[in-house]
Order: structure tokens, then C-alpha cells, then sequence
């Protein structure tokens, strides 16, 4: 009877969550931006120390970089060798979430890698702990978190 009682609890919770799984593959997860290449003039610059992260899952990526503790929320698309980054908003709960417009928080993203409100990245490297993505003007290193 108990053992029924069980089933009947557990298959009631089952169906009462949505269980949504992620198919981004290697791409889900944490990402510790490490190094940021400017393609025009060749300039490396060290972002190891500057503790900007992106995080991806479902179809949501964050971007944060912790000395500011700004936090964006970006819709993201991944397909084959293309990662693109659409509708920008700033993650505040105290000043409620904002749209990111080119006048309002445009220069923080810009911290974060994100040249536009909607970038295209191409994947150079994507692997369990690698990942290098590049844009019209940036090359981001990435290392998994």
C-alpha cells in the first residue's frame, strides 16, 4: 500500500514539473573570459584578472563581470559554428530589469565583449573546457568555470 501511495506521489510531481533540458551541448554552462584580441590592430589584452563571466543554458546566456556586479540577460542562439546574441537586458532587482539600448548600459555590455545589441559570434573553438568565439571586431578566450 505504501509502495503504491509512493508511485502515485512521485508520477503526481513528475507530471506537475516541466522538465526542459538544454541541447546546446558543450556550449551550456560557465565561462571565465580570459583573454580578448582586437583583430584590427592584433592588441591581446589579459581579462584573466578582470572576472567577466558568461553563462549559457536553455536558450538564455548571462554575461556579469564581478568588480561591478553587473549582470546582463541576453535570448542566444547557437547553431553549427555561430553563436548570436539578441535583446540585452540589465539584471537588477532592485532597479527592475532594463532593456539595453545604445544609450543606456551600452558601454557595460561592451565590458562584457558584446559589440552590438545584436552580435554574431563565429565558434572558432568549442570544447569541454576551451571555448574561442569571434565577432567582426573582438576574439574572446573563454576557459570553462
Amino acid at each position: 500500500m505504501k509502495k503504491t501511495i509512493y508511485a502515485i506521489i512521485l508520477s503526481a510531481v513528475l507530471a506537475a514539473c516541466s522538465l526542459h533540458s538544454s541541447d546546446n551541448g558543450k556550449l551550456d554552462g560557465y565561462w571565465s573570459l580570459r583573454q580578448v584580441d582586437t583583430l584590427s590592430s592584433g592588441v591581446s589584452v589579459d581579462y584573466s584578472g578582470q572576472r567577466v563571466f558568461w553563462a549559457f543554458q536553455a536558450d538564455l546566456m548571462q554575461s556579469e563581470d564581478m568588480p561591478t556586479r553587473m549582470q546582463f540577460v541576453y535570448r542566444f542562439s547557437h547553431a553549427k559554428d555561430t553563436v548570436a546574441v539578441t535583446e540585452p537586458y540589465l539584471s537588477d532587482r532592485t532597479l527592475g530589469d532594463g532593456k539595453v539600448t545604445e544609450d543606456k548600459w551600452f558601454a557595460d555590455i561592451n565590458r562584457h565583449g558584446i559589440n552590438s545589441l545584436q552580435d554574431s559570434f563565429f565558434v572558432e573553438r568549442l570544447t569541454g573546457d576551451r571555448m574561442v568565439l569571434r565577432d567582426k571586431m573582438l576574439r574572446l578566450h573563454f576557459e570553462k568555470y
